[in-house]
């Protein structure tokens, strides 16, 4: 049975501050799961020397009430600056939800209204000065789990709206997941229209360019993600390089550190599972060793598994298997 929800604390704040940081950053994203709906990340700013009566009450965003989450949010923006940046479902789907990832959270570090002198993010690394990545960052920070409140609450407010707008997705509205009277197509595909496409921002730089590949991959593993979280995994970060190679996903399952191959293959059913072959199983494993070495993790309290999507001819997710525990010698 799982334990309590971890305190976030002010550690790597005072960190920071104790480095000569003034302001210290938060920065936090949802919105990656749903089948539907834009991205979006907050970021949270904390100054040095001041500390407010809702630090105590801080709590990752998915472990609190609606109500909670709503106090919290108006207190925070009441308090600190704070600001919110979005990417479209068009851009995910052009860039690939990565990228999206980053493009949300950059474009609301440029609404801040103050420059911080050192940032936590919940697990992704940024291309701005002094980011500090930590795993389980809503978690374990103040500025990160505030953040994902000040998301969250900005978020579900426009999902509602737009469930309220077009009832025939059938979505949950804080969330952009089908309900149970959804259709199973819908459970499947990202539905159209695409609503959140109105909440476009503005353009900041020139598209990557994604291979067919990349774009099919990149679907896998948000179905993927949305599979385990439906199961009670908690997904910890996307597409982590280290030791080279790469970690689709990193989830928790319990007390348990899960990495996860995401293996996505268009046409007949089982080729996603077939394409898992020794080579690739040696390369998740390497990639594993060097995870836990670099963060001083028991081996033995991690698990290998692997999701297999099988798209149709329409890239469409067929069918979706999970794979707990795969033999790899070792780890």
């Amino acid at each position: 049975m799982a334990g309590p929800a971890p305190v976030p604390s002010l550690r790597f704040e005072r960190e920071a501050w104790e480095a000569g940081a003034e302001w210290v950053a938060g920065v936090d994203e949802v919105g990656v799961g749903p089948l539907a709906g834009p991205v979006a990340a907050a970021v949270v700013a904390l100054p040095r020397g001041r500390r407010f009566r809702w630090y105590a009450d801080i709590r990752d965003s998915k472990v609190l009430t609606e109500a909670a989450r709503d106090r919290l949010a108006a207190a925070i923006r009441e308090s600190v600056p704070w600001a919110i940046g979005w990417a479209t479902v068009e851009e995910i789907d052009r860039i690939g939800i990565l990228p999206a990832r980053r493009l949300c959270m950059l474009r609301a570090f440029e609404q801040l209204a103050v420059r911080p002198g050192a940032v936590i993010s919940d697990a992704l690394d940024l291309p701005l000065p002094n980011v500090r990545p930590v795993i389980d960052g809503d978690a374990l920070s103040v500025a990160v789990a505030a953040a994902s409140i000040v998301a969250k609450v900005a978020r579900d407010a426009v999902m509602v709206d737009l469930c309220a707008r077009y009832p025939r997705l059938r979505l949950l509205p804080q969330q952009g997941l089908p309900d149970g009277r959804a259709p199973p197509a819908a459970r499947r595909a990202r539905p159209e229209p695409r609503p959140s496409e109105e909440l476009r921002p503005r353009r900041a730089g020139r598209p990557a360019v994604v291979t067919e590949r990349r774009r099919l991959g990149d679907f896998g593993e948000r179905v993927a993600a949305h599979r385990l979280e439906a199961a009670g995994m908690a997904i910890l970060g996307r597409n982590l390089r280290i030791g080279g190679g790469e970690i689709d996903l990193l989830a928790r399952d319990g007390g348990t550190l899960v990495f996860v191959e995401v293996r996505t293959r268009r046409g007949a059913p089982g080729l996603a599972a077939e394409s898992v072959d020794a080579a690739k199983v040696a390369k998740l494993l390497a990639a594993a060793r060097a995870y836990c070495e670099r963060e001083g993790l028991d081996p033995e309290a991690t698990r290998l598994d692997v999701v297999a999507v099988d798209l149709d001819a329409a890239g469409r997710a067929r069918a979706v298997r999970h794979f707990r525990g795969i033999e790899a010698p070792g780890l």
